[in-house]
């Protein structure tokens, strides 16, 4: 059995990349770009998608920024994330 480290049993963050389409918290995160490197500190939300075999794709929510999971260097995350009904 692999034991995860104690910060990341507790908070449930993680620095593995979802699999699974849907809505998560982004944190720590690092995009590297043809303009350079892009640095989200603060905790935002995210929306997972794939269009059949691409690569992941990852949408900020509120705005139109969009970027591969590809162009991710470091990030942490928690969820999926349930939507309310």
């Amino acid at each position: 059995m692999i034991s995860l480290p104690l910060r990341e049993q507790v908070s449930g963050w993680t620095t593995e990349t979802p699999t699974t389409p849907g809505w998560y918290w982004l944190r720590h995160a690092v995009f590297r770009g043809k303009a350079g490197a892009w640095y989200e500190l603060q905790p935002i939300i995210v929306e997972l998608g794939q269009n059949g075999n691409a690569p992941m794709m990852i949408f900020v929510s509120g705005s139109e920024w969009v970027r591969s999971v590809e162009d991710l260097v470091v990030g942490e995350w928690i969820g999926p994330l349930e939507i309310p009904s």
